[in-house]
């Protein structure tokens, strides 16, 4: 028998069941097939195409088709659907098995026959967030046999990376970065996690990480001005040494994470190159939002470029950063409530911002007219208006 949709709901939000509604007159037929586009479309018909008002993640979603009655739900992928692939479809095959398949059949029977094998995600026993004590960290594949690899430094993992065999103990800021690997199957995408010591970060070298790092003064090619680490001078000043963790862990910290090529790299790298802009000066980075309280933030992949104008002279040791976000790293988009303090504010975004105190700034120059409070003031005036 055809199947009507009318009054029927699509959603990507398990709190709101009715997120988009099927026009009236839509009919499924007998043994048919229907194509609706999930790309945050303002017309819910368009040149006879079903488009929702929402868009579905490559990292995973929850999605769920609803009965008319608002509450009944006929299907649902819950709590999410894995993570999504280029030109790799994902959907029901055989006796009702959710798998991959490695040719998408969008207008007709999902094609078991294709079916395409994918290295599970890889899962970590603590989550990000800031830390006073050791731990011990376990890191798993739901895939049998296959090898789990990370790296410390930033790096993408390969399948040269250092193999996982036991558990790890993290005792200070720790960078990790894990993607499970099997022969003859599509590896998983990096997972990135950021553990924060504050104890640590306090203490961090004022001439820098070493290694592949350009030492503290002036990089080439633009000799631009590097400074790492916190002052001694202020650290162990008694007026405020009992001020700086507090201090950090008084707003949540974001954690970017890339090669250290595509920063430091003389003729590629975005910050010692930091007057170029454009597409081609994008790379590839991890982004992570971390709340001290243990409030859940996010991680996404993206793409990172150096954003402002004053912000790019080389003497300027601050760069202010740009994050794309495009399926080519991950995720579309970042849906998150990032303005907490207003609930009609923006939770979807191709792009942020961050911002950096530049021109007029404490870090530059040491200027006497820092802008400590003007800009959030603006801000938040405009918001009210």
């Amino acid at each position: 028998s055809s199947v009507d949709l009318n009054g029927w709901y699509l959603t990507d939000s398990a709190d709101n069941l009715t997120k988009w509604r099927f026009p009236t007159s839509v009919v499924v037929a007998a043994n048919g097939y229907l194509l609706v586009w999930c790309d945050s479309s303002p017309a819910p018909l368009t040149n006879g195409e079903l488009h929702t008002n929402f868009k579905l993640g490559s990292g995973g979603n929850y999605l769920a088709l609803v009965r008319s009655d608002g509450v009944t739900t006929n299907h649902a992928y819950h709590p999410s659907y894995p993570e999504q692939y280029s030109d790799i479809s994902y959907g029901i095959g055989g006796l009702n098995e959710l798998r991959y398949f490695g040719r998408a059949t969008p207008t007709g029977a999902n094609d078991f026959a294709s079916a395409s094998n994918i290295v599970a995600d890889t899962k970590f026993s603590v989550d990000r967030g800031f830390f006073t004590n050791a731990f011990t960290l376990s890191i798993t594949t739901a895939t049998a046999g296959a090898d789990i690899r990370y790296t410390l430094n930033g790096s993408s993992p390969s399948a040269g990376s250092a193999l996982y065999t036991s558990p790890l103990v993290v005792s200070n800021t720790t960078i990790l970065r894990a993607a499970a690997f099997k022969s003859g199957l599509t590896p998983s995408r990096p997972d990135t996690q950021t553990y924060i010591f504050p104890g640590d970060v306090i203490r961090q070298s004022t001439n820098g990480p070493g290694g592949a790092w350009p030492p503290a003064g002036n990089a080439p090619p633009s000799n631009q001005k590097m400074d790492y680490g916190r002052d001694p001078a202020v650290v162990d000043n008694p007026d405020y040494s009992a001020l700086m963790i507090p201090a950090l862990q008084a707003v949540p910290s974001v954690s970017l994470v890339t090669d250290l090529s595509n920063l430091f790299h003389s003729a590629t790298g975005i910050y010692v190159n930091a007057q170029m802009d454009g597409s081609n000066w994008e790379r590839r980075a991890s982004a992570e939002l971390i709340y001290p309280d243990g409030t859940k933030g996010f991680q996404i992949n993206c793409g990172l470029r150096i954003r402002g104008g004053y912000s790019r002279i080389a003497s300027n040791p601050k760069h202010a950063f740009r994050l794309f976000f495009e399926s080519e790293y991950g995720d579309s988009q970042l849906s998150y409530q990032l303005f907490t303090n207003d609930s009609a504010s923006a939770d979807n975004f191709r792009c942020i911002d961050l911002a950096t105190a530049q021109n007029y700034s404490w870090s530059f120059y040491g200027d006497p007219t820092n802008a400590m409070l003007r800009d959030q003031m603006n801000c938040d005036g405009m918001l009210r208006m």
